[in-house]
């Protein structure tokens, strides 16, 4: 493996954090849609700071599949 390579790859204790960013950020979108189901006077509110939480979630995803294309199908199948 040449350096250029290796400097595109995540660490171990990198690709657990996002991992845990994105599961995390997975079950705080659930209770978002339940709430929003549920409330509908704050819908708005929620609306708005859920597209921001989603753009934030898909752009660690996208990281992660820049950084270490081949680690996608694994974190697929973790996320899930």
């Amino acid at each position: 493996m040449d350096g250029h390579t290796q400097s595109n790859l995540l660490t171990n204790a990198e690709m657990q954090n996002i991992l845990t960013e994105l599961k995390n950020g997975n079950e705080q979108l659930r209770r978002q849609v339940s709430e929003l189901q549920a409330s509908k006077n704050l819908q708005q509110i929620k609306i708005v700071n859920w597209n921001w939480q989603l753009k934030r979630h898909n752009s660690l995803q996208n990281q992660m599949k820049k950084r270490s294309p081949f680690l996608t199908h694994q974190l697929q199948k973790k996320l899930t």
